[in-house]
């Protein structure tokens, strides 16, 4: 569970779970994804996401590879009911809410073991929500990272929500010892920094990551 950027009111909650498939039938996963605006212990407003998605190999040999998963992700909004002109919800309207079905697709190619290229993009259906049919904002993400030493990877992506400007970000990751990982990172659009750490422990690896706000907003801790 996250708050992001340090708002109470906010919370981020997320789990899932994925599996191998027999033969060349690739991977299996199911997750679950909830964000909420709360006060006074009452939600306001909360977006529930259920996804299944599926990954496989399409091919490989020594040294490249190529593979292609997709994601159904069954989206619900719902509101709260208004506080009404006696301000305590008692004659307020019941605002309901809404499905969606949302279809996002990934690619990912590497090359000569040291280079690995990727490409997703989300809400491909161009889904609609709501009795005013308002579309979900499509998104698409090019990326590339490279090893050009063991245990230190570069890596930087360019993403874009439809008629939005683009996003870069970039980042290393350091392994600084075999149970030690260091990460930092930029983004634009708007310009941020981001940095963490990952613990690997016998039957447990720990992962921290923060990013500042970006404008007014405060920073988010993740774990």
């Amino acid at each position: 569970t996250v708050a992001p950027n340090g708002l109470d009111f906010n919370r981020l909650t997320s789990a899932g779970v994925s599996a191998p498939l027999p033969g060349r039938g690739g991977a299996l996963a199911v997750g679950w994804r909830r964000f909420a605006v709360e006060y006074d212990d009452v939600d306001l407003s909360s977006e529930n996401t259920l996804s299944v998605a599926h990954g496989f190999r399409i091919f490989s040999d020594a040294s490249t590879g190529a593979y292609l998963g997709w994601t159904l992700n069954f989206f619900n909004a719902e509101f709260s009911r208004t506080i009404g002109a006696a301000g305590d919800g008692t004659d307020g309207r019941e605002p309901g809410s809404a499905w969606a079905v949302r279809l996002d697709v990934g690619a990912a190619v590497q090359i000569y073991s040291r280079t690995r290229l990727g490409l997703f993009t989300r809400n491909l259906n161009n889904p609609t929500i709501g009795d005013d049919s308002e579309e979900l904002s499509r998104q698409v993400a090019l990326g590339l990272a490279h090893e050009p030493y063991p245990g230190v990877i570069s890596a930087f992506d360019m993403r874009s929500t439809l008629g939005d400007q683009f996003r870069f970000c970039g980042g290393l990751e350091f392994n600084v010892v075999p149970a030690l990982d260091l990460r930092v990172g930029v983004e634009t659009e708007p310009n941020k920094v981001t940095g963490g750490f990952g613990v690997h422990l016998p039957i447990l690896t720990l992962d921290y990551g923060f990013s500042t706000g970006g404008g007014v907003l405060d920073a988010s801790h993740h774990f």
